[in-house]
């Protein structure tokens, strides 16, 4: 597998055709793998080590099925959280395990492509956990800077994304028939790594976002982690 340059294939999972029962057991299958692989964890340290109020507003984006979320809000009290998604079956799922684990979140179905959808300089803490890799780069460029506009000055950009490398793509072969028998998380956790950003791709698409000063550093496994703080 030539893992040299980015492979963007359209993913099973976004098809919005896809059946919903489908598409509830690879949410599942998904979340499974992102407390296997600790996706919250250093998004949860970048944000507790940020000196934000304790009423902070959060926005979580493209929340998927809310699983890092729902972490992250366990770890980080007094916070008023916002999620957005563009699937009504993700949508749907983020509101039931805030409902079950007591957490208020206020969920909004929203393409977070779409100029001016994010808000301007509402947010505290933005956040994002591995999405930019569904995207051409042009998008992504214009998911940062619309993350980047919903800031209120001195908030934070956090976004957690997987790194495309040969070790990355042996740990997603093995681990996601390890805990799912999701055909979808089969196939779209291996399309997941091709597609992702290397460390360089990822500092070029940060400084051309205009995010100036972004630190981003490398954490296990085999993901990358990007923080600004809104001057």
């Amino acid at each position: 597998m030539r893992l040299d340059r980015r492979e963007l294939v359209g993913e099973l999972m976004d098809d919005p055709a896809l059946d919903a029962r489908e598409h509830e057991q690879a949410l599942r299958g998904l979340a499974r793998l992102n407390r296997l692989s600790n996706a919250s964890g250093p998004i949860v340290r970048a944000i507790s080590a940020h000196d934000s109020r304790r009423d902070a507003t959060l926005l979580d984006v493209a929340s998927g099925s809310g699983d890092v979320l729902m972490h992250v809000l366990r770890s980080v009290p007094d916070v008023c959280a916002h999620a957005c998604d563009i699937s009504p079956v993700a949508c749907h799922r983020i509101e039931s395990r805030a409902a079950s684990a007591g957490l208020p979140v206020r969920v909004v179905e929203v393409d977070a492509l779409s100029p001016g959808s994010l808000g301007d300089g509402a947010y505290d803490v933005v956040m994002n956990a591995l999405f930019l890799h569904h995207l051409e780069r042009d998008d992504a460029l214009r998911l940062l800077r619309s993350m980047r506009e919903a800031l209120a000055p001195g908030g934070l950009l956090v976004i957690s994304d997987l790194l495309r490398t040969r070790l990355n793509y042996a740990m997603a072969l093995a681990a996601s028939r390890l805990v799912t028998r999701s055909g979808v998380v089969h196939t779209d956790a291996l399309l997941s790594v091709r597609a992702a950003f290397s460390m360089e791709e990822a500092r070029s698409l940060a400084a051309d976002a205009g995010l100036v000063g972004a630190v981003l550093r490398r954490v296990w496994p085999e993901r990358f982690l990007l923080t600004w703080v809104k001057s």
